[in-house]
């Protein structure tokens, strides 16, 4: 069964991956990343007549702050689900952001200088918030070892990200003792024409199982997650000031490190399973998760 999961689940990429790109409400656009005047039109490099001067610190400050967004989440303790055992998970996540002028920004639906708001019909200024929409599933395997894959998408975007894991427990099955788990993870961003943004995610978490009433388990989990975020944007122009002559704006690449702290408590009857969680990481990202799902 799980083997057609897993198809299914591909094809579903797939599909997505081939979708034509239209404008959404929250996909990017990272032209806007330029120096401004007073005027709000980009600033031409005294340098380098053929370009635009770039917000680089700004670009790179938005960078990291989405990548905590779409970095994976947890939903799982560090016990392992045993080798004949899977895990398939369906997860929402609100994730409150900072906002400010740089997601001001990159967002296709805001501009935070009104006299560049052709036709009307943009916010002035960016969320609060960004939801996403996850399908997680693992697998277990013998000596405490477990493969997933997850697809997580961004909502009122065509932004997706797709990307599996590696969990060992090493320390776990003990009555009295917590089990200790470290888990590897990739994730590559698909269908955003002006970024491409790689994610390597090492993760170290506790957990303990407790049983209640003889039919509810509880188990709470915590530990401490490493991002290592790789971000490329695309060479654009900034078409929408009239005065560039055709300049380009270009943004340089950025790797940065995310530091995130989780907690969670998963809970389990029969064989569906529930798990709140929260992660707060060093970029000033909070992510509130739930996870439904459905353990075999």
């Amino acid at each position: 069964m799980y083997r057609r999961i897993v198809f299914a689940a591909l094809l579903v990429a797939g599909l997505l991956t081939a979708l034509p790109c239209h404008a959404a409400k929250y996909d990017l656009s990272l032209w806007r990343f330029c120096q401004r005047g007073a005027d709000g039109w980009c600033l031409p490099d005294p340098v380098n007549p053929n370009k635009v001067l770039a917000n680089q610190g700004g670009f790179n400050s938005f960078a990291r702050q989405f990548a905590a967004v779409i970095a994976p989440k947890f939903h799982s303790p560090a016990e392992t689900l045993g080798y004949a055992g899977f895990n398939l998970g369906l997860e929402v996540a609100v994730n409150q952001i900072p906002g400010g002028n740089n997601w001001a920004d990159a967002l296709q639906s805001v501009e935070r200088i009104p006299s560049l708001n052709y036709g009307g019909g943009k916010d002035s200024s960016a969320p609060s918030t960004l939801n996403t929409l996850r399908f997680h599933f693992r697998k277990g395997l013998p000596y405490s070892m477990e493969l997933g894959m997850n697809m997580d998408y961004v909502i009122g975007s065509q932004m997706f990200t797709f990307g599996g894991e590696f969990k060992f427990a090493f320390f776990e099955g003990f009555k009295l003792y917590p089990d200790f788990a470290v888990r590897m993870t990739y994730d590559h961003l698909f269908n955003s024409e002006d970024l491409d943004m790689d994610l390597w995610n090492w993760d170290l978490s506790v957990s303990k199982n407790f049983g209640v009433a003889g039919f509810l388990q509880l188990c709470p989990y915590t530990g401490y997650s490493v991002v290592l975020m790789h971000a490329r944007p695309h060479v654009v122009n900034p078409s929408f000031d009239p005065y560039n002559n055709d300049r380009l704006l270009l943004l340089d690449g950025v790797t940065a490190p995310i530091h995130r702290w989780f907690l969670g408590l998963r809970m389990i009857a029969s064989y569906v399973s529930f798990s709140p969680e929260i992660i707060i990481s060093s970029e000033k990202v909070y992510n509130y998760s739930f996870n439904l799902g459905v353990d075999f």
